[in-house]
């Protein structure tokens, strides 16, 4: 692998580590990690241990982002449903217009109100 700065790399532990110079001949090379100058040699290597966990081990990749909750479109229509119904009977206020138009919404939901 070879180490450029700039560019990121995930430690052995999983963390990002960005480096941010390389000495004369590329030796040390000096890179962040969790806002800490660490100091590799060019194979990525940290320095004092012969396998670390702050070892540069392969390029970053940023962690898919986890998707959220799905909802079905069964489960939607059965929430417009549900609430268009309770407007209906229990929202006492609506005008004329308001209920035939709600009425129209829920007959094409299947409910005859």
């Amino acid at each position: 692998m070879k180490i450029e700065v700039g560019k990121s790399y995930r430690t052995r532990n999983g963390r990002k580590a960005t480096v941010e110079s390389i000495g004369i001949d590329g030796f040390p090379v000096y890179a962040e990690v969790d806002s800490t100058l660490y100091s590799y040699n060019t194979n990525g290597c940290y320095f004092g241990d012969v396998k670390s966990d702050l070892d540069l081990i392969d390029d970053w990749i940023a962690p898919k982002e986890p998707k959220g909750a799905t909802i079905s479109a069964d489960t939607i229509d059965q929430i417009a449903v549900d609430s268009l119904m309770w407007h209906f009977y229990e929202y006492g206020e609506l005008e004329p217009l308001q209920k035939e138009a709600f009425r129209i919404v829920l007959s094409y939901y299947g409910k005859q109100v």
